[in-house]
């Protein structure tokens, strides 16, 4: 019996281990549309295309904020932002204050430029991205810093649907490059 279980456990640990590889190209998800995305110094996380939202108002902001990423490890700030992503709904309304770097996303069909805050986690292997929105009215490049670099951003979580998935927009005011 201690055989069978040993034997057991030792082919679950192969299997665990072993199952990190690629998947078969027939299983893979299909790639997303092609965009047109500006080169940046740092990696660039997986942008998925949203529609535009209207223009946005200045929004009150809670001092201090409900989720100040900017004090979290960068591991830390990864799974928070990811955890936003995944619950946008649960973080609607409170003040967001996050820490990362800037990338815009222009939408081949539109032309129009989105603006994304992104966060690497501490081996710098895997990259998310949360979509901002500026209050007032700005103009992109003038009123945006460069391509990749370090801003924090203060804002309340929004939300919206598209493609019947809730996706969450972080609404600042500003942006602070570090």
């Amino acid at each position: 019996m201690k055989r069978i279980a040993l034997l057991s456990a030792v082919l679950l640990a192969v299997m665990l281990l072993s199952g990190c590889g690629g998947a078969p190209a027939s299983t893979q998800a299909p790639a997303l549309p092609s965009a047109t995305i500006a080169p940046s110094a740092a990696p660039s996380p997986t942008l998925v295309p949203l529609p535009a939202t209207s223009g946005a108002t200045p929004v009150p902001l809670n001092d201090p904020p409900q989720v100040d990423m900017a004090r979290f490890s960068d591991t830390m700030a990864y799974s928070q932002m990811m955890n936003i992503a995944l619950s946008a709904e649960e973080y609607a309304g409170q003040t967001i204050r996050a820490s990362g770097f800037y990338l815009a996303y222009t939408l081949e069909d539109t032309g129009e430029v989105l603006h994304y805050i992104a966060q690497q986690d501490a081996a710098a292997c895997c990259s998310i991205a949360l979509r901002f929105e500026l209050t007032g009215t700005h103009q992109y490049p003038q009123d945006y810093p460069e391509q990749g670099s370090d801003i924090l951003v203060t804002g309340v979580i929004s939300t919206f649907t598209f493609n019947d998935y809730v996706y969450p927009l972080l609404v600042a005011n500003s942006i602070e490059i570090q």
